[in-house]
């Protein structure tokens, strides 16, 4: 039911748009190549990739592959003494990777979606919505937009989220 069309509107934007893939790509045939024409849209699709943005340094990693190599990427993809700011579809990797990211942003997990199966997302997974935070290090786990399965939400609601990053506020915004 997802068509580029859709996205067209965010071409007109004027800012840089960042994209990375998560678990659901992998169902629609020749993804890739829809991918491929993000590039018309303006949007960047960080696959496995970083970008220098200043100080900032955006990590893009693809939730195609194992969770050990999605570790890796992070790790590869870390640069000392800049913001590290990493998007990574799964939060399940932030234990093994807040040392090398100062913000994770994530999702997946849709905030648990309908009730009461938001329980069993809950012993799945240890972060499942909100921010998180140690060590100077924080994760941001939104409940996104879409669904998976049926197409409705119950005991969660959708979210787009507006994230402004200043150099000094950051960490009194985001303490521990």
């Amino acid at each position: 039911d997802f068509s580029l069309d859709d996205l067209k509107a965010l071409a007109r934007l004027d800012m840089d748009i960042f994209f990375i893939t998560g678990n659901h790509e992998g169902y629609v045939k020749g993804y890739r190549k829809q991918l491929d024409r993000f590039k018309e849209l303006n949007i960047t699709v960080l696959d496995n990739e970083r970008v220098a943005l200043g100080e900032l340094n955006l990590i893009g990693v693809a939730d195609e592959q194992p969770s050990g190599a999605r570790v890796k990427t992070v790790e590869r993809l870390y640069v000392a003494g800049a913001f590290n700011l990493a998007l990574v579809h799964q939060p399940s990797i932030w234990d093994q990777t807040s040392h090398y990211t100062d913000l994770m942003l994530c999702g997946h997990t849709h905030k648990g979606q309908i009730f009461p199966f938001n329980f069993l997302v809950r012993l799945q997974f240890r972060y499942v919505f909100g921010l998180y935070g140690k060590s100077g290090a924080h994760l941001y786990v939104s409940s996104g937009v879409g669904c998976w399965g049926p197409r409705m939400r119950l005991g969660s609601k959708n979210e787009v989220i507006l994230l402004e990053i200043k150099p000094e506020p950051l960490a009194s915004i985001m303490a521990d």
